[in-house]
Parts: C-alpha cells; sequence; structure tokens
C-alpha cells in the first residue's frame, strides 16, 4: 500500500471526521451546534510522566478528533472552526444510526494527563481536556509590526514570512527559557505535555490549519506512543496523516514555497528502552524502526535532521548497541527516566535556530 493510502485509511486520522455524512451522526431535523464526534480507542493505561517527572493519573484516553464544521452543500465534516449551529450535547441513542426520538443527554468525557485546569484549546462541548498545554498563539495571538516576544527575549520589527513553528510534546517544553535559546527570527511554540503523535494533530488543525502564511515546522513527538500498543506502522500512519493536513495547508493557500517539514527522531528514553526492562516490554526496536523512516523521510523532504535520539545515549543506537547515559535524564530512577536534562535541552536549542537556518538557506 502507498504511504498516502495508507494515511488515507488511518484508523487514527484525525481529519477522516470530514469525510463522515451528516446522517450518519444525528438527525437533519435537530438543531446544529458545535460538535466533535467521538472515535478511536479508549483506554485505561497510565499515561508517561509529565513535564515534573510525576507519573500521570488518567480518567479516559481516546483519539482525538477535531473540531469540526459541515459544509452546508456536501454535508461532509471538514477540519477549523466549528460549524455554530451544532450541539453535541445530544447523540442517537443506543445507535448512531437511530431514529431521533432515541435521541439523549451525554455528559463530556473527560481525559486528563495531570490534575490541572481544562485545555480550553483542545477541549469543546463533547469532551473536557486536562493537559498542559503552551500555545504561542493562544498567549500571543495578534502581533503587529512591532511587539516584544517573551519567549525570543527581544522586540520583533516584523514578522518573517514564513512561520517557524516548534509542535512538540513535553521533550522540547520550556526549550525557549534555556540560555542557548537566541533565535535571531520568531519561533512559535506548542506543546502538550503527555501529547502524543494525533494531540499534536489535533492542536495544529485548531490553530495554524486555517492561518495563510507559509510554514518551516519542526515535529517533535511519538516518545508517548512509544510504550503504548501503537506499532512502529501504525505510529508512521499517524506522522504520515499529520504531514499530509501540514502539506494541505500550503496548497489551500497556493503558496509558491511550500510547508517544509523536519520530523525530529524519537528518543530512545530509558523508561521504555532501558535493558533492565523485560523483553516484552522493551520498545528499543519499535523506536529504531520509526527511526529509519524518519531519517528516509527527512532525506526526501528537505535534506536537514535534528536527531534527538542521539541524546541521552552513547553512540547512534540506530544502528549500534542501545547503552544510555543515565546523567543526561531528569528522573533519579530509570523507570521514569523519560525528559533530558536542562544542559541537554541547552544544546539542543542551539540546533533547533541552527536548523531553521538552514532550512531557510534555500530561500534566496
Amino acid at each position: 500500500m502507498e504511504n498516502g493510502d495508507r494515511a488515507k485509511n488511518s484508523p487514527f486520522l484525525p481529519n477522516s471526521v470530514r469525510k463522515r455524512k451528516t446522517g450518519n451522526l444525528i438527525s437533519p431535523s435537530f438543531p446544529l451546534k458545535k460538535f466533535r464526534p467521538s472515535i478511536s480507542v479508549i483506554s485505561t493505561e497510565p499515561l508517561n510522566e509529565d513535564s515534573d517527572g510525576n507519573n500521570s493519573s488518567l480518567v479516559q484516553t481516546f483519539s482525538t478528533p477535531p473540531r469540526s464544521r459541515i459544509n452546508r452543500e456536501s454535508g461532509n465534516f471538514s477540519a477549523g472552526s466549528p460549524f455554530p449551529n451544532f450541539s453535541p450535547s445530544v447523540f442517537n441513542s443506543p445507535s448512531l444510526n437511530g431514529p431521533a426520538s432515541s435521541l439523549t443527554p451525554r455528559h463530556r468525557r473527560i481525559f486528563k494527563t495531570k490534575d490541572c485546569p481544562e485545555c480550553d484549546i483542545c477541549s469543546d462541548d463533547v469532551f473536557e481536556i486536562r493537559h498542559p498545554h503552551f500555545s504561542t498563539q493562544k498567549t500571543t495571538p495578534k502581533r503587529g509590526g512591532h511587539y516584544f516576544c517573551r519567549l525570543c527575549r527581544k522586540n520583533h520589527s516584523k514578522e518573517s514570512s514564513r512561520l517557524n513553528v516548534v509542535l512538540s510534546s513535553s521533550t522540547l517544553h520550556n526549550l525557549w527559557k534555556n540560555p542557548s535559546f537566541k533565535p535571531d527570527q520568531h519561533i512559535d511554540f506548542d506543546t502538550i505535555i503527555g501529547g502524543r503523535i494525533h494531540d499534536i494533530h489535533a492542536s495544529f488543525l485548531y490553530q495554524y490549519s486555517e492561518l495563510t502564511s507559509p510554514m518551516d515546522i519542526i515535529l517533535v513527538c511519538g516518545v508517548n506512543n512509544v510504550p503504548t500498543e501503537d506499532t512502529s506502522q501504525q505510529m508512521i500512519q499517524q506522522f504520515e496523516s499529520l504531514i499530509k493536513t501540514i502539506k494541505n495547508q500550503s496548497i489551500q493557500n497556493n503558496h509558491k514555497i511550500p510547508n517544509r517539514i523536519v520530523l525530529c527522531t524519537v528518543l530512545y528514553s530509558p523508561k521504555t528502552c532501558d535493558k533492565s526492562i523485560p523483553p516484552h516490554l522493551n520498545m528499543t526496536q519499535k523506536v529504531r524502526e520509526v527511526n529509519n523512516w524518519i531519517h528516509e523521510f527527512n532525506e526526501s523532504e528537505t535534506g536537514e535532521h535534528l536527531k534527538l535520539h542521539l541524546n541521552g545515549v552513547y553512540g547512534d543506537p540506530d544502528t549500534e548497541n542501545l547503552v544510555h547515559r543515565y546523567d543526561e535524564w531528569r528522573e533519579p530512577e530509570i523507570k521514569r527516566k523519560l525528559h533530558l536534562t536542562n544542559e541537554v535541552k541547552d544544546r539542543v536549542a542551539t540546533q533547533v535556530i541552527q536548523l531553521f537556518r538552514k532550512i531557510k538557506q534555500n530561500d534566496h
């Protein structure tokens, strides 16, 4: 099966919601409001540690589909701003295809990775999402010709013709606080603690898919998918789906130079890949397979790489035996080591800035 077809048919696709017909979800005679269909997997397993190294609690875990709007003519769902007359508080019961008389109220499902306030970026009237989510688009939504950026710690006289974006789980959260983070152009950060690939995908749909500017994007996610039941091929399918969504934004806006993407390799965290882990729980081979695919993707796209997997280890574990540098991981216990120390992240901050510069060298 071709890559595009795999992404298209993947059950993890947030944008698969676009293809659902209105009549299959709710009676057309019922007044419509904002709606996010409930799809995919429900699990009771604990999520990864949060940014403070604490174990995350979980009420319910499920794939997060995007907010949707309805095309009045076709009746199809498409990603973007929610249609104002769609109500998620009423569902068909017991079947989604049942008659209008079977419509019953339903409470919002709660998704929680940490005891924190509700995320107003990712939550809606169906799902209450509680995860720490930092967003430059949220904190600085309107940027004029001259403004002070607290992340870059400098005044920006004007926006770049291309928006620099880092989409990440907790791996690069707070990277902007490191001393080496001194960019010459603004960089947007959107980080979700405990975020999996589909969470990053959904966040892009919510906040960036309707922007008209072309973008250079560094994707740092997948580490939270590693301990789940996702296979390496399923992780790759999710990456392909996210990439397709990013590229579609360029197609829709007729960008002369399309959005450019660099995927960061997935960390070999001791929590999931250490030699002390029982063989049936050790995810080293899964990470190796995903990283090999990421390398091939980057070579075919920009030729640029950000090899995060070389941090916290000796040598290159993609081609050699895996040996960890335990002192480069923040948590004290091996079974909890998931995040790099600030000293390592300081080096990564320099690499991120250099990578954006390299990407833009082809603009002239």
